[in-house]
């Protein structure tokens, strides 16, 4: 039988094997498992997993996520509010580096339908890694979210956006009147000096405060336990015990 050196791409590696030119054909959301022999062990979780054997299959590099491997537009939005931002087309490795951020999401973010994500170039705000419009469902991911080192908290940070409108509005202030937020003259909203800030610009608004309560929850919820314990137990509440990062 005719043999052929395959290299096939393993975020954010490469694995190198021998496979013969008969193996079953892969997509490029998934990876080639030769077959092998599996020991009996025991599962983080607690189950019991047998010893068997495995024969060669294709395993999707991000489970989770399967759904979303459509959800790419090269395309800007007609109805994008920045005009000044200029948009260009995914390459398949941005397009991984993405899915694999946003396989580890809550089960939340992950089941949202209809979301678009843009390739955006530079935000019209400097240093802003990405942007998010509720009402184009749309998700903008710029050149700093690419070369930023956190690149999952920049992505709960913009699903966050999304979410929080979906929430018991009662609640939702509730919560905001705890990080400090009062609604003055009935029309717009302030916040208190005398409440800490979670973020440099968890004062620009409300809804950016919120969502980085939000990312702070999921990722640092020590951090934000420490800051003020009350508006912790006011998110853990809001949210639910399901709303956590799939690592």
């Amino acid at each position: 039988m005719r043999r052929i050196l395959k290299v096939v791409p393993i975020f954010p590696s490469f694995i190198i094997w021998e496979a013969s030119s008969s193996e079953i054909p892969c997509t490029k959301w998934e990876i080639l498992i030769k077959a092998h022999e599996i020991q009996a062990y025991e599962r983080k979780d607690g189950v019991e997993v047998e010893q068997s054997k495995r024969k060669t299959h294709c395993r999707a590099k991000f489970p989770h996520v399967e759904d979303w491997q459509d959800k790419f537009t090269d395309k800007a939005l007609s109805e994008w509010p920045n005009k000044q931002e200029s948009f260009k087309s995914w390459s398949q490795l941005e397009k991984e580096v993405v899915l694999k951020f946003l396989n580890e999401q809550p089960k939340v973010f992950r089941d949202f339908n209809g979301i678009t994500f843009l390739r955006g170039i530079k935000s019209i705000s400097k240093g802003n890694p990405a942007s998010s419009v509720k009402k184009l469902n749309a998700i903008a991911l710029f050149d700093d979210f690419f070369n930023s080192k956190e690149k999952s908290q920049i992505l709960s940070h913009e699903f966050s956006h999304l979410h929080m409108v979906e929430l018991n509005e009662e609640k939702v202030t509730e919560l905001t009147y705890e990080m400090g937020w009062r609604l003055k003259n009935g029309v717009e909203f302030i916040r208190l000096d005398s409440y800490p800030l979670v973020k440099e610009d968890s004062g620009v608004d409300i809804s950016e405060d919120l969502a980085n309560h939000f990312e702070l929850y999921l990722h640092k919820p020590d951090k934000l336990k420490k800051i003020s314990p009350e508006v912790f137990n006011k998110l853990k509440s809001l949210v639910g015990p399901e709303f956590k990062l799939e690592l």
